[in-house]
Parts: C-alpha cells; structure tokens; sequence
C-alpha cells in the first residue's frame, strides 16, 4: 500500500498545555491502530518540534507552519506574547496559514476555542480580550468555522473523531485514484510473499482439531440463528486465526503487546496452526519496547531453522516493524550476512532498514562490500552517508590502517568509535605525517583525536603545540596547550582564559557555560602542580581568585606541609584564615567592608572546606571522621560531600548510614555511588535498608541497591528479586528477572513464569524476557543474557 504524510501544525498558545499532549496521544494513537490500515501517517509538528537556528525563534517555527497540509489552531485566555512582527506567535502562524490557503488551497484550517468561565469573561485582561476580538472577527468574516469545547476530557473524544474521520476521507479518495495496474502488481505481490511464507513455515494447509472444532461450534451457531457464546479463550483463539489470516492476505499486520501476551498465557495449551505461528512469531519479532514474547513458538526449532527464519523476515516482510525487528536481532548478535540479504536490504525503502543494514555490512568486515555502500555515499540523507563512510572507513581499518585513516581525513567523514578506542593502547598503526595532515584539513573529531593521539604519542614539538592554539576546536588547543605547559613553557592564566574564553552573552553564556567541553579553569591545577609546595603555602590567601585549588593541590599532594592547619581551619570553618586575609587586605587597599557580600563568603569559606575535606579523603586519620559528619550535606552545593564520603568510605560506622543516604540523594554519579554502597556496608540492619533502597523514588539509588543485592547470598537475593517482579518501574522489573535468570535453571525459572502470569496481574516486560532467556538459543540467548547481565552492571 501506498505510504501518505499529512503534516499538521499545532498552533496554541502556552495556557494549553495539556491539550497539546493530548493531541499528540491521539495522533500517536491513530497512528498505531489505524496508519498502516488506511495508508495514511499524520507527522505532528509544534514549536516544541523546531529545532535551534540562528534566526528570529518564530521564523523557525513559520517553515513548520508553511510545509504543513492541516493548521490546527486552539485559544483559551491566552493570545501570546510578540514575535518582534505581530502581537503573539499564534497571530503570526495563523495569518501565514492563511494567505497560503488563499494562494494554493492549502492548507486546511480548523480552529478551536475552550470555553472560558463567565467570572473570568466579565474582567478577562489584556491577552483574553485579544483571544475574544480574534474570535468575533472569525464570526464577522465567516471565512472560517470554529468549535469550542468545554473541558479537557470533551476535547481528547472530539479530536480522536475529527482526526481519525479526516484520515479515513483521505483514504477512501486515495484508494479510489488507485489504477487497476497498481491493484494487480499489489495482488502479485501477495501471492509472492504468500509463497515464501509457506517454506518459511513449511506447511500452512494443516489445521488442529480443536481449531477446527471450535469453528464448527460456531458455525452451527450462527447457522442455527443463535449468539455464538464464547468462552474468552475460544474468543481469543478466533481472534487469532482470523488475524493470521487476514495479515497473510492483506496489509502484513501484526499483534501488538495486549493480544500476543494473552495468546502467550495459554502457549501450552493450544495447538498451533502454521498460519497462527508465522503470524505470532512475526509480531514478537517486530517488538521494539521489550513486551513481546514469542521465542516459545520457536523453541523446537534448530539453529539453523530459526537463522533462515530471522533472516527472510529481515527482507521480504512487508511490515517495516517486522523487518526493522529482524535486522536489529542480526547485527545485536553480530551476524555474518549474505550477500543477498544485504543487497535486499540497501534496496529497502525504509531509512532505518538502510541503517542496520549498513550496520551488518560493517560487521562483516569484507571490503567486497563496499559497492553496496559506495551506491549510497552520495545520498542527500546525511544519517545513511555518515554510516555508510563510517562503515567503509571500520571495514578498511581492519585490513589497512592507513587506507583508512586516509579515507576517513579525504572524506570529511568524523572519527569512528573503532579507531577512537586506539587511544586507549595506542595502537593506531598510522604513519604521523597522516596525523599531523589531518591536523590542516580533517573534520574536528577527527583533528581532536589526532593531535590527542600525537601528544600521548611524544610526537608534539613546541613549534607543533604552538600551531594547535591557532585551531578552531578547542579540543585541539586543548592538546597544544598540553604539551606546552609539559615542556615547562611559561603560560599563565591569562594567556589560557584567551584561548578558552567564556561566553560573552550572559543569558547564553550560563548555559554555553556549563556545556563547554574544554574551560581555563581545569588547567590551574595542572600550573599550580608544577610550582614549589612551600611557595604555594606562602601565598595563600582567602580572597584570592583560585586559591582555594592552591590549598587542595598543599593538602592532596603535601599534607605533612600543611596537616595542623588543616585541621584548625576546619575547626572554626576557615575563620581564622578568613581574618588573616583580611587583616592583609586592609593594610594594602584600607577600607574593604561592603567589597564581599555575605554569600560571596559564604561560597569562598566552602570551596576552602571542600579542598581541605579532599586532603583528609587522601591523607587523613580516624580522628578526623569529626569533619566528615560536620560538614557532610552542610555546604554551599555539597561541595565537601566527596571528600566527605570519601573519609565516611575509610572510618565511617553505622552511625553514618543516614546522614550517607541523605548525602546519595543530593549527589550524582560516582559519589551517589559511593554514598549508598558505604552506608548499606556500615549499616546492622543491612535487609531493611536494602529494601528501602531499592524502593527508592530515585532510580540510580535503587539501581546501586540492586546491583548490592547481586552479590548478596542466594536466598535473600531471590527472595528480593522475586518482589520487584511487581514493581511500577519497568527498570526494576528487568532488573529483577536479570538476577533470577542468573540464580535458577531452567526448569525453575520455567515454573517461576508459570506462576508469576497465574497471578492475574503481571507486566509483558517480565514474560518477555523470562521468555527470552528460556526459549531463545546460541548467539541470541548470549546476546540476551549479556543484556540482562548490563542492566545489573552499568553505572
């Protein structure tokens, strides 16, 4: 069937937020149940589509507004803020719309107003004024009808109707402007497939007798002129053969997550046609949100059956789903494709069949295969050109490292992640005039990974260094900057602040701030590191910008400099210090009250308390747990919270279990980590806190939690697991079949998913990878457990 597009616009105001979801639900809803039967998809476009550009913000939304086939447009008591043209966004997108319908017929508009109290209507303000002016010059000029709608629940039933109606209009028209040629090669084309599915299946003309007792039952039912009263499994099994049926011979559909989890339930208890299990496996094949089981109706199979399976499906499907499932359980498992399914798939209509296509193509690893990619280097599709050349660029790695590199650098392409991970041993193989070459021309990944590679390389000279500080990428004057500062040259903070400067825009800069992949800061250790320790000391200053790394680097590197005043600062939080160095000032410049606001201090005094609680992390003894417990979640951003941890980590006891679990809550990554392992280590209730930390509302908390729970012994492991079989995150859940898998066999863990769906109330997550890791077999079982195995592992 023909694929259509209708492109909508969404056009509203902010006030009405929760009418823009639900438009979007029931696009994604009508969609999902109706596109693929009717040959029409609906793309929703809104301003939350329009991507950043260096234009006026609405004139990026107006190129949504003027490529769109249906302007749907809803006011409440909200018109909009201006656009630097018209007096809100809305107006703006409306009038275009509009003047583009007088020119060309399009688009169609509809317009929507909800109802607004009558309280509200007898005082409404400036922007609901606008919104009721708007609305009676529609009435004036009877140019274009509008609806209003009282409630928000009124107005997710009446957007279904209006939507799926227009869509079903269009359908019938497009279906009438069919040709009778277009009709006899779709015809062929189901014959065609209809061939090949009775090998894949090998027979199809086979049915069991209790299917066949069943539609005798309701035959003479319906002959008789009475109800067929069904019970719900006959009621299903109908469904289901109908529907294998009806796929085979029609559009290629398949059961979505409710209906083949409900067959799945009475798996033992039917006798499957061939028809019923083609059409169940092709629906768990195509699943791409973990809740389809299926790899039961295969079990029987050998290795090779379920290959020729997997394979045809990945070509000859007519469903993309199906196909784009297929493809993807090949290149997870690393298959060595022919060539014959490779070429089908580069000929496929469907972007991401190309992809994973390509994908297997890199796999393979045979340069026989780069005609295929060769045919789509030049395509205007920048996602299946940049694959396609990084694919090349892998495959002839592998064979020739300086073909590659020199390929990579001709064809502008960026670094692979197969070369990058040559960083870590550095084992490139590539001549250095081809590194230093790309340096001049190559695209910035590609220079940053080469200049990073001939600095760890001892290739860099100091006239080298000194051209890197001329490049664009501050990743490549980062590597100049580097191996300068190693040659002892004399750079100062100055000179690097030039070279990584802040942006200048605050509003923008805030946000460019904390994005920016390379900042002068992070090289004043790197300076400080190189200067004399008792020369550092003597400097030291509270006032002064940076000496708070000063006094990291005296108490991390050279703490017996520096230990009795460490922990007298710490005493009385840097006071003393503070005085001092204020004393200093004073005598320097005089008068200095009202320089430092009170929270300016307050931010200095912490990010001393954080340097100096770093050294004790390092160097300190168990009398200093003190400062850990003082200073634990006590400043500015939690800036002592690590080395805090960190002391918790070395001389902690079970007193410190919750002021660590507080501090897990606050922090993230690396020292959330930490935070929760140290206090389920310390603490004398270890199952109680490990039940209350896997429940954690925070994900990465209940995910440290269930990885300690891994490695705890067998039988509160289970038991736990078991429990999360139950739980409203689909994370957990995975999560807990990963464990359980891991603890039983096979048999066990098949009597534990028989009870588990017996309960009545059970999520398709769980039966799909109990499923998974019982019935599937070789390369797909391994790729499934070493899913499992990542879900408990990653940080």
């Amino acid at each position: 069937m023909k694929r259509n597009v209708l492109t909508i616009f969404l056009a509203s105001p902010n006030d009405l937020q929760d009418e823009r979801r639900i438009v979007r639900n029931t696009v994604e809803r009508v969609n999902k149940v109706f596109s693929r039967k009717v040959g029409w998809h609906i793309e929703l476009l809104g301003w939350e589509d329009t991507l950043p550009g260096g234009y006026r913000p609405q004139e990026l939304i107006n190129k949504d507004v003027d490529s769109c086939q249906l302007f749907l447009g809803i006011l409440w008591r909200r018109w909009g803020q201006e656009t630097g043209k018209y007096s809100s966004g809305f107006e703006e997108e409306f009038i275009r719309a509009r003047e583009r319908r007088e020119k060309s017929g399009v688009p169609e508009i509809w317009l929507f107003f909800k109802a607004v109290d009558k309280d509200i209507a007898k005082d409404p303000g400036e922007q609901l004024k606008k919104v009721i002016n708007f609305k009676k010059e529609l009435i004036e000029s009877k140019q274009f009808m509008f609806k209003e709608f009282n409630e928000t629940e009124t107005w997710g039933r009446d957007i279904y109707d209006y939507l799926l109606q227009y869509i079903l209009e269009l359908s019938t028209k497009e279906t009438e402007q069919e040709s009778q040629e277009e009709l006899n090669l779709a015809g062929q084309a189901r014959e065609s497939i209809s061939d090949t599915e009775s090998k894949a299946s090998e027979k199809i003309e086979s049915y069991p007798a209790e299917l066949i007792s069943l539609f005798n039952k309701v035959n003479e039912k319906l002959s008789e002129g009475k109800p067929a009263e069904l019970e719900e499994s006959d009621r299903i099994r109908l469904y289901l053969q109908s529907s294998a049926w009806f796929s085979a011979d029609h559009l290629g559909e398949v059961f979505g997550n409710h209906e083949i989890n409900l067959v799945y339930t009475r798996r033992k208890e039917w006798e499957l046609s061939n028809s019923e299990a083609w059409f169940l496996v092709r629906s768990f094949i195509s699943d791409t949100s973990n809740n389809r089981p299926g790899w039961y109706w295969i079990k029987d199979r050998n290795d090779e059956a379920v290959e020729f399976v997997i394979t045809w499906l990945a070509t000859n499907d007519r469903n993309i789903d199906v196909r784009r499932g297929a493809l993807s359980l090949l290149v997870d498992t690393g298959f060595n494709a022919r060539r014959d399914l490779l070429e089908a798939g580069m000929n496929d209509s469907d972007k991401q069949v190309i992809l994973r296509t390509i994908d297997l193509i890199r796999l393979s690893g045979n340069q026989d295969n780069f005609d295929l990619l060769d045919k789509v280097v030049d395509t205007d599709d920048s996602d299946i050109k940049q694959a396609a050349i990084s694919a090349k660029v892998d495959i002839m790695f592998l064979n020739k490292p300086e073909d590659s590199f020199s390929y990579l650098v001709n064809s502008g392409a960026k670094i692979t992640s197969l070369m990058k991970k040559t960083l870590d041993d550095m084992s490139l193989a590539v001549d250095s005039s081809l590194l230093f070459d790309a340096l001049k021309k190559a695209d910035s990944s590609v220079r940053r990974f080469s200049a990073q590679y001939v600095r760890k390389s001892k290739l860099l000279t100091r006239d080298k260094a000194y051209e890197l500080l001329k490049d664009t990428d501050p990743g490549v004057r980062k590597e100049g900057l580097l191996q300068l500062i190693e040659l002892d040259e004399d750079i100062d903070m100055g000179f690097i602040k030039k070279l990584f400067p802040e942006p200048k825009e605050k509003r923008q800069g805030l946000l460019g701030y904390a994005f920016m992949d390379v900042k002068a800061e992070e090289f004043i250790p790197i300076l400080l590191r190189k200067r004399d320790p008792q020369q550092l000391l003597d400097q030291l200053d509270f006032y002064k910008l940076n000496d708070e790394e000063v006094y990291r680097i005296l108490a991390e590197d050279h703490f017996s400099l520096i230990e009795s005043r460490i922990r007298s600062d710490l005493d009385d939080a840097f006071e003393s210090f503070k005085k001092d160095s204020g004393a200093h000032l004073r005598e320097k410049y005089g008068d200095i009250e009202g320089i430092y606001q009170p929270e300016a201090i307050e931010y200095i005094r912490d990010t001393f308390i954080a340097a100096a609680m770093d050294g004790l992390a390092v160097n300190g003894q168990h009398e200093d747990i003190k400062y850990a417990r003082k200073y634990l979640g006590n400043t500015k951003y939690n800036m002592a919270d690590k080395g805090a941890i960190n002391l918790l980590v070395r001389f902690g006891d079970s007193s410190d279990v919750e002021r660590l679990i507080e501090a897990a809550i606050e922090n993230y990554g690396n020292m959330q980590r930490k935070a929760v392992e140290t206090a389920y280590n310390l603490s004398d209730k270890k199952d109680d806190l490990l039940n209350r930390l896997i429940n954690h509302d925070d994900s990465f908390i209940a995910k440290i939690a269930i990885q300690i729970l891994s490695r705890c012994e067998s039988g509160k492991i289970i038991d736990f697991a078991k429990s999360l079989l139950q739980s409203k995150t689909d994370q957990r859940r995975e999560q807990a079949v990963a464990i359980l898998a891991n603890q039983f066999n096979p048999e066990e863990l098949e009597s534990l998913l028989t009870d588990y769906i017996s309960q009545g109330s059970y999520y398709y997550n769980v039966v799909t990878w109990f499923d998974r890791c019982l019935y599937s077999k070789g390369s797909y079982l391994s790729f499934y457990k070493s899913k499992l195995s990542g879900m408990i592992n990653e940080n």
